[in-house]
């Protein structure tokens, strides 16, 4: 087959991917409308136009003319160029899921998960998990034939993970949970006897002036407002709508800056991918990030690493005391400082320090795991969840809404997507070895609240390459290392909190 023939096939087969992003468009579109903007009795109506948007874009992608295309332009890879060569090994490595998957199961959870966010909603509000759990038991048997559907070689949990970060799996979940679960343990019991027992958990700021200053730090660090904006919502989330089009939902509460500050610091992580990835992928399937655990470890890098540091509140502590009304000197920067990583008691996710995190993560995964291996009920989470929160973190669970219901992602039908920020906060500490060493103004920069020196390097080193590397080769173009090393995160914790000790 000659060079023409091949271009003309190329060409086809791109444009048809395009068109599928321009469903995929619609429907973050929808989805940011449905946090921002649409009233609660809109959701039957909702679910079943998100229904038909989904089914007809894995109709496109399992279409005859596609998956030859694609057949075809991989037999002759020689012939394309080696963007054309990525973009193919992109589409194919998602594509071969979705050619697996059938119309029905697409459509059925696309209908399930959009009706099971309003009900896991009225259940949260009202502490009922019973209403709830008709809707979790559709979506886990769901994900199941999704699993069987898929295939898997281990467990069927693994073919779900594949979907977040490819080769990720269970066994390799495992060793780094048991590999790092003792020591932050011991870290974490290290710090409870050490740390100030006068300091509250958090300065009390309204959420009027939480979100005030918010938008104006994360403008600073170099969101731009002219091809993104900020509102408040349900739940945090990032919407890529297209390029030049990115919209973070924000969440404030007041006297809680976990998730006025810190959860739009992290959505503001994502946000800045989106926006910096070079303008020659656009027209491509690669104008997007690497991988979902590569994106959650942009967003923990800014939210945690960078966003909970001494230097980074350095920088803008002042500004802050400006916004809120907190008088400094009844509320130090160190006082600050130590709030935002104290040692949480909390059962809440959003509000657990940077160790306890892990814990949070872990015992989702485990609850998740057994749900769609079959050894556990939907009627028996509760339970087990109390269970387990005891067992590790010695927390309390008062309520199923502070336990089980305390997160949309079930809902969603996300399950599998909670071990991505687990394991984006060890390639996050990754990163920040990575920068600290090379950009050598980094603190000093950040505590005269200067980002742009930061930001232009996570640009030419992460963000402007979109989809173009895989994870692991970004990883050991950074490093010099492609596999998954928790060293950095555990010494990045030892030091931290050894730091704040000090």
């Amino acid at each position: 087959m000659n060079n023409k023939n091949i271009a003309n096939i190329y060409k086809k087969f791109m444009d048809e991917i395009l068109v599928v992003q321009d469903f995929s468009s619609a429907i973050a579109l929808m989805n940011w409308d449905q946090e921002v903007l649409m009233p609660e009795d809109g959701f039957p109506a909702r679910s079943r136009t998100y229904a038909t948007i989904a089914d007809f874009a894995h109709k496109l992608t399992n279409s005859k003319s596609q998956i030859g295309r694609t057949l075809k332009l991989l037999e002759h890879k020689n012939n394309l160029s080696e963007l054309q060569n990525r973009c193919l090994d992109k589409y194919h490595e998602e594509a071969k899921r979705s050619w697996k998957l059938s119309s029905k199961l697409v459509k059925d959870l696309a209908e399930t998960t959009l009706n099971a966010q309003s009900v896991w909603s009225e259940a949260k509000e009202k502490n009922r998990f019973d209403l709830f759990a008709p809707y979790l038991q559709r979506i886990i048997d769901l994900k199941r034939e999704e699993a069987n559907q898929i295939g898997y070689s281990k467990n069927p949990y693994d073919a779900l993970l594949d979907e977040y970060e490819p080769g990720l799996c269970c066994d390799t979940l495992d060793n780094l949970f048991d590999a790092l679960l003792p020591s932050l343990k011991r870290i974490r019991e290290e710090v409870l006897q050490k740390e100030p027992s006068q300091i509250e958990k958090h300065p009390r700021i309204t959420k009027e002036k939480q979100f005030t200053f918010i938008k104006d730090l994360i403008s600073k660090i170099g969101f731009d407002f002219n091809k993104g904006r900020v509102d408040l919502g349900k739940h945090p989330a990032t919407e890529f709508i297209h390029e030049n089009d990115v919209r973070i939902i924000a969440v404030a509460k007041d006297n809680n800056i976990s998730t006025g500050i810190f959860l739009t610091l992290h959505e503001c992580g994502h946000a800045l991918y989106y926006q910096n990835t070079d303008m020659k992928y656009i027209g491509t399937n690669l104008y997007c990030g690497s991988s979902t655990v590569l994106h959650e470890a942009l967003a923990r890098l800014l939210e945690n690493n960078i966003g909970k540091s001494r230097s980074f509140w350095e920088g803008c502590y002042s500004n802050l005391i400006k916004h809120s009304g907190i008088k400094g000197s009844e509320y130090s920067i160190e006082d600050f400082v130590w709030s935002i990583n104290k040692i949480s008691s909390s059962p809440i996710r959003f509000e657990a320090d940077e160790i306890s995190y892990v814990f949070h993560i872990y015992i989702r995964y485990l609850i998740e795991k057994r749900l769609i291996e079959g050894s556990l009920t939907v009627e028996e989470v509760p339970g087990l969840w109390r269970t387990l929160f005891q067992e590790y973190l010695d927390v309390p669970i008062a309520n199923d809404s502070t336990g089980c219901l305390q997160d949309v992602h079930w809902a969603c039908g996300l399950i599998g997507y909670f071990p991505t920020y687990f394991v984006g906060s060890i390639y996050a500490a990754q990163i920040y070895s990575v920068i600290k060493n090379q950009y050598n103004s980094f603190d000093d920069d950040l505590e005269n609240s200067k980002y742009s020196g930061i930001i232009n390097w996570l640009k030419v080193n992460i963000y402007a390459h979109g989809a173009y590397y895989t994870p692991k080769e970004l990883l050991f173009k950074l490093t010099g290392n492609e596999s998954l090393s928790y060293h950095d995160f555990e010494n990045y914790l030892t030091n931290k909190y050894k730091s704040l000790n000090n």
